[in-house]
């Protein structure tokens, strides 16, 4: 014997099978779901009832799976294309409540094919994004959210509807939160399939839901995330010592989490590589987003890091590469100098930021990391003009000096201009600001109780270009105290590093000031042997 539940839902079948053109028929039927509905909503022991029950899930799928929403259409009808999708979209608010109680029915049975398809074969003839179209696919979305919290079951065969459905918001006239917050939750939890994104990466229109959808519209027109992009190291530190999920409002967090499940799949490296043949701002705005998430964040496991280190390390390789082209002009070359500078900043932070963990310091050990961060160090040493602010009671700069590597002022007129924008008192990206405080800061990392990676940096004459960036230099903030940090870690029981050391202190080429402050001092034996030794802590 039929239950209410099973005899409502058989009206609604046959009418969503019949399409009569009949307005009553439908609101007749609506009036009978609509209290099932509302209790499913409201009642938990009820809802629990339902949602457990194999064959009402079976019967909404037979259902939706018999809509002709496609003749409806043709009809050219508005009202009547309105009742129809107004009783699809019932039903669809009812599996919404029963998926509360239960994700794992509908999944089973692919609900999601069914839902999906059904809305896509409404693209066929295309959107209208009105009201009633616009709801369907909201109340599609929050189901589909659902079914997806705990786990993704996903189909190959419904790939190009999926596609389809998830352009929908993307030319939506009135993107309200009612309709871009459950779809962005949605696409989090299908971004934690594997095999989703590996199909997803490899269509044509990904890059309009990625870019032109989450960057361009959601993040910026509808996220405080643009606020932290492309900021001062200062301001990154602050963001890194928030909790960034709880001081984001949730649409922040969702896109959050949505980035850090892409940066950690391996197929995003194909696609950041197919990204960066093509289209470079959109390279650099999707590497300021993965600086962004992946330096506030320290809940990297094994396997996601070495996915993370992968595809960052490739782009850190070229771009080194292009830096030595680059300088090899002897050309400054400022729009040129702003790409590779832009992307080499994030990349170097990132790489900074995961540094921190053991595995990934043996990863870049691994690759090699040092034959490249030393040679490149010593080249942004070679070429980079020193800068020196000096600033009034007020902070006001009154006065810029600029000296090379050696300390020699630069009196070349067109050079300094091409470095420094003298009229707003900026430094230009033709003297890579920043760059060499985030390869120290990585060498030092490296360097840390590690005597391998202390002796293959002094082979790579690494010491000296170190010791040479103990100064003020407001084209690298904090580069003297991150150089210190560097020679105390290159000279900890070091004999060979603390010789060299101990001798250019001795030619005057250290200062011993920087030496103390690395906790190492010079002494002098009976037999006038240059020793450089561990500095004595207060209290010993």
């Amino acid at each position: 014997m039929l239950s209410n539940e099973d005899k409502v839902i058989d009206k609604v079948e046959k009418i969503l099978a019949s399409c009569p053109y009949n307005e009553k028929l439908y609101q007749e039927v609506l009036q009978e779901l609509n209290p099932i509905v509302i209790r499913t909503a409201q009642v938990e022991e009820y809802r629990n009832s339902l949602a457990n029950s194999f064959a009402i899930w079976k019967q909404l799928k037979t259902t939706l799976s018999g809509c002709i929403v496609e003749k409806i259409i043709k009809l050219n009808d508005e009202e009547h294309l309105y009742w129809y999708l107004r009783t699809i979209r019932g039903l669809i608010i009812l599996m919404r409540n029963l998926s509360v109680s239960n994700q794992e029915i509908p999944q089973e049975l692919l609900l999601q094919n069914v839902v999906v398809d059904l809305f896509a074969k409404v693209a066929t003839f295309k959107f209208s994004y009105d009201d009633m179209e616009t709801s369907t696919f909201i109340a599609i979305t929050s189901f589909l959210h659902n079914i997806t919290k705990k786990s993704v079951v996903f189909d190959k065969t419904s790939m190009k509807s999926l596609m389809i459905f998830l352009q929908y918001p993307l030319d939506h006239p009135q993107k309200q939160q009612e309709l871009l917050f459950p779809y962005i939750l949605y696409f989090v939890n299908l971004a934690g399939s594997d095999d989703f994104l590996y199909y997803f990466f490899r269509q044509d229109t990904c890059t309009n839901i990625l870019y032109d959808f989450f960057v361009v519209q959601i993040l910026n027109d509808h996220s405080t995330l643009s606020n932290y992009l492309k900021i001062g190291s200062a301001d990154k530190q602050n963001l890194a010592d928030t909790n960034i999920n709880e001081e984001l409002k949730p649409i922040d967090a969702a896109l959050i989490r949505l980035f850090s499940k892409l940066a950690i799949n391996e197929s995003f490296c194909g696609f950041f590589e197919k990204l960066k043949d093509i289209d470079t701002k959109k390279t650099i705005d999707f590497l300021h987003i993965m600086q962004l998430v992946l330096t506030s964040s320290d809940k990297w496991n094994k396997f996601q890091l070495i996915t993370i280190l992968t595809w960052c390390y490739n782009i850190f390789e070229k771009l080194a590469a292009d830096t030595t082209t680059y300088f090899s002009l002897k050309e400054d070359n400022e729009a040129q100098a702003k790409l590779i500078h832009e992307q080499l900043y994030s990349i170097l932070d990132i790489l900074v930021s995961l540094s921190k963990f053991e595995h990934a310091l043996e990863f870049l050990n691994s690759y090699g990391a040092l034959e490249i961060l030393v040679p490149l160090l010593g080249l942004l040493q070679t070429n980079l003009v020193r800068i020196n602010f000096t600033k009034d009671m007020s902070g006001k700069i009154t006065k810029i000096k600029t000296t090379d590597s050696f300390g020699e002022k630069i009196t070349e007129k067109s050079k300094l201009e091409n470095r420094v924008d003298y009229t707003n008192n900026v430094i230009k990206s033709t003297n890579f600001p920043e760059i060499k405080s985030f390869i120290i800061e990585l060498l030092a990392n490296l360097s840390h109780k590690n005597k391998t990676n202390q002796d293959k940096i002094r082979e790579l004459h690494g010491l000296e270009t170190v010791l040479s960036n103990c100064v003020i230099d407001d084209n690298d903030p904090f580069i003297k105290e991150r150089s210190i940090v560097c020679i105390r870690f290159l000279l900890e029981g070091n004999a060979e590093n603390q010789k060299i050391v101990a001798e250019l202190e001795a030619k005057g080429v250290v200062k011993n000031d920087d030496l103390e402050e690395a906790g190492f001092e010079v002494d002098v034996n009976k037999g006038g042997e240059i020793k450089l030794t561990a500095k004595a802590k207060q209290g010993e």
